[in-house]
């Protein structure tokens, strides 16, 4: 297996679920943590977890859907270890009500977990990454891609996410249309 001992791993959702795996996996292989979700108490519990395999771990609770608690969390992870190597978005949520009931609220909720959290955590911490010319985010490597070429790819991942969105859409209006028939 591979080391990561001197490497220092950011993993949103760490709380529960993916996130809390990852992070022990990370642990496993040596690296130190940055272990970030909205529930402090669970983050402390998996931190005495994680230190006990020798790693160091700071727990930081963070909501990835507010921008303004990201760049703190960023700064404090920078203060704390001096550098991030790298980045696992797991942040993942939904409220799940069903196409045809979901008020605007739950969907914004949703997106704002699931996709506009990736963009936000991982410009505070690719800027942090930058400084020491290495990162590794969502297993993608940090580039000096020119920020055109950068915006271009947002905007292909943006008209992208329609067409699984377009492909439920058409699936529950499908179902409903039998309901009715």
């Amino acid at each position: 297996m591979f080391q990561l001992k001197g490497r220092v791993a950011v993993i949103t959702g760490a709380s529960s679920g993916l996130g809390k795996q990852m992070a022990k996996g990370f642990a496993s292989q040596g690296a130190d943590l940055v272990i970030m979700a909205r529930r402090l108490e669970r983050l402390e519990e998996l931190k005495g977890e994680l230190e006990q395999l020798g790693v160091r771990c700071l727990p930081i609770k963070c909501d990835v859907t507010k921008p303004e608690e990201i760049k703190k969390a960023a700064k404090e992870a920078e203060q704390f270890f001096g550098k991030v190597d790298i980045l696992v978005n797991c942040a993942g949520s939904a409220k799940n009500n069903g196409v045809l009931n979901m008020t605007d609220e739950e969907w914004q909720f949703t997106m704002d977990t699931d996709l506009n959290s990736v963009f936000y955590v991982t410009r505070e911490f690719a800027n942090i990454m930058k400084k020491n010319n290495y990162g590794l985010t969502n297993r993608t490597r940090i580039s000096n891609a020119v920020d055109k070429e950068l915006y271009e790819e947002l905007q292909k991942i943006s008209k992208d996410t329609m067409i699984p969105i377009s492909r439920l859409l058409d699936q529950a209006i499908k179902l409903l249309i039998k309901e009715y028939e």
